[in-house]
């Protein structure tokens, strides 16, 4: 869809109406080639269309440009004390979405913050908690890399008894077979429950720590 034609100013707003508000793509083209006029429009009229245009960057995965332009966004809605918009809590959904585009772009840290700050605002809100647990799955703690090295050691020693096991197999120390048959098992399980065990402990400790979030703001 082409915008390219003259616009008097005072039609921009009536013809951004017009615009269906799930053509993402459409509305970020006609926002960047008149938003010298956009600018110039009154701050309800102004303000909405930046915050459709912002709602458009983050729904087409434009998380860069959308960091770029939302710290703005968000002074303009304190500013003017905007509460809601379009039945939305404007202020939480903004921080939510820097939050979620944060997350997109690998600034754990930025994002958690920003998510404990969403749930003392709203604990029950469901999307927030999740996206912090997220967060917290994804941001691998270092205790995570040495048990994956550590199961990949076990697994491969588990290899070698294998290799000896056949060999004896067919020597005279058959009768330590059913002895190195055991040390396999054994090893091989304990690779699994290092592993198993070290993914159980990250994640019920991510839980925790959203439990604890939640609770410092019940007290």
């Amino acid at each position: 869809m082409e915008f390219s034609s003259p616009i008097v100013k005072s039609d921009i707003y009536a013809l951004f109406k017009v615009l269906d508000r799930s053509a993402y793509r459409s509305i970020i083209q006609f926002y960047e080639i008149h938003q010298n006029d956009i600018a110039q429009l009154d701050e309800e009229e102004c303000l909405e269309l930046n915050i459709v245009y912002l709602w458009s960057l983050y729904e087409t995965s434009s998380y860069d440009s959308f960091l770029k332009k939302v710290d703005a966004l968000i002074e303009g809605v304190i500013y003017f004390n905007i509460v809601e918009f379009e039945g939305m809590d404007i202020y939480y959904e903004l921080l939510f979405r820097k939050a979620a585009s944060l997350y997109h772009t690998r600034a754990y840290e930025k994002a958690a913050y920003i998510c404990g700050q969403l749930i003392n605002m709203k604990p029950e809100a469901k999307d927030a908690r999740h996206l912090l647990r997220q967060i917290y799955v994804d941001r691998k703690p270092i205790y995570l890399q040495y048990a994956r090295g550590a199961a990949v050691g076990l697994f491969l020693a588990t290899a070698v008894f294998c290799a000896v096991e056949l060999l004896m197999l067919s020597s005279s120390y058959g009768d330590l077979q059913p002895t190195i048959e055991v040390i396999r098992v054994a090893v091989f399980s304990l690779g699994i429950a290092v592993l198993g065990g070290s993914q159980l402990f990250h994640y019920l400790q991510s839980n925790y720590r959203i439990q604890k979030q939640i609770r410092r703001k019940s007290n």
